[in-house]
């Protein structure tokens, strides 16, 4: 994917999550082995692990259609 591409939505998606009130505490969270969090971001007593997915087109399906069984595995 285009790492231009990629930073926007990560930063559309930050800008969302600010504006419903969440305080963003990491972005691009390495983890040794295992791969990286995009955002991880606190409202309240709520902790969220966001995982950004760009496309520009839909042609392959959208976003959802993106995300591995490896990514949903807890």
């Amino acid at each position: 994917m285009n790492k231009a591409l990629g930073n926007k939505g990560e930063e559309i998606a930050s800008s969302f999550l600010v504006e419903k009130g969440f305080e963003l505490l990491k972005r691009n969270y390495r983890i040794y082995r295992v791969g990286e969090i995009d955002i991880i971001a606190k409202k309240e007593n709520l902790i969220i692990f966001v995982e950004v997915k760009t496309r520009n087109i839909n042609h392959f399906g959208g976003a959802l259609y993106s995300i591995t069984q490896r990514k949903k595995k807890p």
